[in-house]
């Protein structure tokens, strides 16, 4: 997010993809970087439990970078934003128009799903 202030998305998006994607940008999920807190892992040992590489589990990492959901993310993100993934693309991902959005946000409730 750039700007303070009220974000379409929130209007436009369907109800249910909105409410993965609120609970994603806000840090209210269940990936190991936001867990990790509540039991005091350090944040740079909070592994995705996922792929089991060595890498933090984090918004990025589950998005744009996690090998188990490369199926998935290949049906719902574009190669553009994954290959290579950058902060950079991430950004531009979560500021996407409304399709792609809706999108990302069916990438999220599968992604989910495996946790």
């Amino acid at each position: 997010k750039h700007d303070f202030g009220f974000e379409p998305y929130l209007v436009q998006l369907l109800s249910k993809n909105m409410k993965f994607l609120c609970k994603f940008r806000t840090l209210n999920h269940k990936l190991p970087v936001e867990i990790g807190r509540y039991i005091n892992i350090p944040r740079n040992q909070r592994y995705c439990t996922l792929c089991n590489n060595n890498q933090l589990g984090d918004e990025f990492h589950f998005l744009l970078e996690c090998p188990i959901l490369s199926a998935t993310r290949k049906k719902f993100i574009p190669e553009y934003f994954y290959k290579p993934a950058n902060v950079l693309k991430f950004s531009q991902l979560l500021n996407s128009d409304v399709t792609q959005l809706n999108k990302v946000c069916k990438f999220i409730i599968e992604g989910f799903k495996l946790l």
